[in-house]
């Protein structure tokens, strides 16, 4: 469903601690953004009827029912930029994307 890169893990796994709480990640699509679609990703304490949980390494990466099409194979990475760290998003189903990293699209 989808990857985390070793970095992606290590980053979920240090925010966690210092979150203190919660049992992964939720990984969702928002319509929106300058390509249709953008990615939005957030630390999630519990999972919800319409979603579906994946262990990854520990903790949960949780996805929205409605949204799995769009995220079949997605690898979420990180990226550094100078000082700037982020997560980045690979994914096979996007036909396009934006400059801004978080934006795509999708034919069909």
């Amino acid at each position: 469903m989808i990857h985390l890169t070793p970095e992606a893990v290590a980053r979920v796994k240090k925010h966690l601690t210092k979150r203190g709480e919660g049992i992964g990640v939720h990984v969702d699509v928002v319509r929106s953004g300058c390509s249709g679609y953008s990615y939005h990703i957030d630390f999630i304490d519990s999972i919800g009827e319409d979603q579906l949980a994946f262990a990854q390494d520990g903790f949960q990466v949780v996805v929205d029912k409605e949204d799995i099409a769009l995220l079949e194979g997605l690898e979420l990475a990180v990226k550094k930029q100078g000082l700037n760290e982020f997560f980045a998003f690979n994914n096979p189903q996007a036909t396009a994307t934006c400059g801004c990293g978080t934006s795509f699209s999708v034919s069909g």
